[in-house]
């Protein structure tokens, strides 16, 4: 963390310490999400629009913004299929943990299922990718 300038009193030193904290846990390495389905949103309204909706274009809008099954349905993208239809497995995967080895942080995900944005982790033990709150 950069040094708080010595013109601050101790409590504005203090302030600034938690706030920072806070920020560092609040946006963490994946801050980019919401601005992802932002753009994802923004994306499939122009699409919608121009009715010259590219098939995997449309499809990875609806991906990102959790309707993965209509994305399935669309997506010519051979990869993109196979790599989708393991994250709707995660999302369904119940969210009990598959071993007690450490986790990784993928992404997150907006999940249905989980009601809004979520972690989608990988375990470094066993590798089961799990889409889950706990």
């Amino acid at each position: 963390m950069a040094a708080i300038p010595e013109h601050f009193t101790a409590e504005e030193k203090e302030a600034i310490t938690t706030e920072l904290d806070r920020r560092a846990l609040v946006r963490p390495q994946h801050d980019n999400d919401s601005e992802r389905i932002r753009e994802a949103a923004q994306r499939k309204v122009a699409l919608e629009a121009s009715n010259q909706t590219d098939a995997d274009e449309y499809a990875e809008c609806l991906y990102e913004l959790g309707d993965i099954e209509a994305a399935l349905a669309l997506v010519r993208n051979v990869r993109k299929k196979e790599l989708w239809g393991e994250r709707l497995e995660a999302i369904l995967r119940p969210d009990e943990p598959c071993c007690n080895g450490p986790k990784h942080l993928i992404r997150r995900q907006l999940s249905p299922r989980h009601g809004g944005l979520t972690p989608v982790v990988q375990c470094l033990a066993c590798g089961t990718v799990n889409v889950t709150n706990k």
